[in-house]
């Protein structure tokens, strides 16, 4: 379960949008929860302190409390908090660790210290679930927009963590791959918790919550 608790969040340049006031809210295991609501909101703000960004990354005045299953995040390392949280964001580019698509799948896997016969089969799979196996062994710079937030989204899936944050994720692709990549996803996350954030809402189906940003609240 996810709980923010009198959650106030400000970014140190004070001219900067997204910051948060006052937030309580609770996510149950396994849910699907949507958030929506205008550019500099506060909904990025919200993922990046479950997924640890805040504090870790992101510097600023943070009071009140993030709990993921009685662990108080404050206590955790950026590292130990990736463990049980896996996220992807609207540009995929400051997320990749290699320059060739299948060794980028690969890297969550290797992460968990698998072997190398399930990393293999883990990746075809996976591929053939988000329709990608014509993407493995490429050049990740080369890939366009949508290819590429498709390799970072399978990559998310891969690494198996019990929380997925997607950020825009399918922002770049057409409405054909949108649409096997939500198929895909929907296969995957069946009992995790899924947080979106999503300016097209008829890409989400079933949420089981959505929680409206506005200013902050």
């Amino acid at each position: 379960m996810i709980e923010l608790k009198n959650v106030n969040f400000r970014y140190n340049m004070e001219e900067a949008s997204g910051g948060l006031h006052e937030i309580n809210l609770v996510i149950p295991n396994g849910e699907v929860v949507l958030l929506c609501g205008q550019s500099g909101c506060g909904k990025t703000t919200l993922t990046r302190l479950i997924n640890g960004l805040i504090p870790n990354y992101y510097n600023g005045r943070l009071s009140g409390d993030v709990i993921i299953d009685s662990r108080n995040l404050s206590k955790l390392s950026l590292y130990e908090i990736s463990k049980f949280v896996g996220s992807v964001f609207q540009n995929p580019r400051t997320q990749f660790f290699n320059v060739d698509s299948t060794s980028e799948l690969a890297f969550a896997c290797e992460n968990q210290g698998l072997p190398e016969n399930k990393i293999v089969s883990s990746i075809f799979e996976t591929a053939t679930m988000f329709n990608i196996n014509h993407l493995l062994g490429k050049n990740i710079f080369n890939l366009s927009g949508g290819e590429k937030q498709r390799i970072s989204i399978a990559r998310a899936m891969l690494k198996n963590a019990p929380i997925v944050i997607l950020d825009e994720a399918t922002s770049y692709m057409d409405t054909e791959n949108e649409s096997i990549v939500q198929e895909a996803i929907s296969n995957l996350v069946k009992g995790k918790t899924l947080i979106l954030i999503a300016h097209r809402l008829r890409t989400v189906v079933n949420a089981d919550k959505i929680f409206v940003v506005e200013n902050g609240k």
